[in-house]
């Protein structure tokens, strides 16, 4: 017998997902029976499956170990999303995208990857002193988590890029995106782009949020101590 689930983790509350969950494992793994699972949660595919078959437009685009097939799907459903412009400015951000740790254009990464951008910067004069690139992480709602910023006045080369490094598994599996600007505080604003290099970092099994599909699980990992103490 086959059992085909079909996005039931899209559905109810937290405890009806886990109740699902283990129904799943228990029929696949305790009845020995097999389990045809249809989702997008990558998660959940991770923890319960071990052979996976990708669809694209009706037709069989990959079969194999499950590792693999996660590994198809999403390059298959991503889309690069770069930032270019050419303006008749002395000081403007020209380009702008996300990389892997290969420095490959991606806008899809694992909780483990580092999530690198990417600026590059044109000039056609000598950039004043105390000029900032400053950089907001937005999330999906567009609220601001954090904002960073680098001493232009660093920045040497006409034709360089600066690289901007967040840690592995410091934000929760989601979609984010940047604003980024080059100014002088409270003086000058050379350039200003919003929303742009869209990313997502997809969820695995580690952290156990797949249980929770569709429901926010914050903003930033953390790993804090837990113990059990007397009073």
């Amino acid at each position: 017998e086959i059992l085909v689930v079909d996005e039931v983790l899209a559905v109810g509350d937290a405890e009806f997902q886990n109740k699902a969950i283990g129904k799943m494992k228990d029929v696949s793994q305790g009845e020995g029976r097999t389990v045809l699972f249809v989702s997008h949660n990558m998660g959940a595919v991770r923890s319960l499956c071990n052979r996976g078959v990708v669809l694209k437009d009706g037709m069989v685009d990959f079969d194999g170990d499950i590792e693999s097939a996660v590994s198809s799907y999403i390059n298959s459903g991503q889309k690069i999303i770069l930032y270019e412009a050419d303006k008749q400015a002395p000081i403007y951000i020209k380009r702008a995208f996300t990389v892997n740790a290969n420095m490959k254009l991606i806008s899809d990464f694992d909780l483990n990857d580092k999530i690198n951008l990417i600026v590059e910067i044109s000039q056609s004069i000598v950039i004043p002193a105390e000029t900032i690139l400053g950089v907001v992480l937005l999330d999906e709602n567009k609220n601001k988590i954090t904002t960073v910023e680098y001493k232009l006045g660093e920045y040497k080369s006409k034709k360089g890029k600066i690289l901007l490094s967040f840690p592995e598994k410091l934000f929760v599996p989601g979609n984010y995106s940047f604003h980024i600007a080059i100014h002088q505080p409270n003086v000058t604003l050379f350039d200003l782009v919003d929303d742009i290099c869209n990313f997502r970092i997809i969820e695995d099994d580690s952290l156990g949020y797949y249980k929770y599909s569709g429901i926010k699980q914050g903003i930033i990992i953390t790993n804090p101590l837990w113990e059990s103490v007397k009073h």
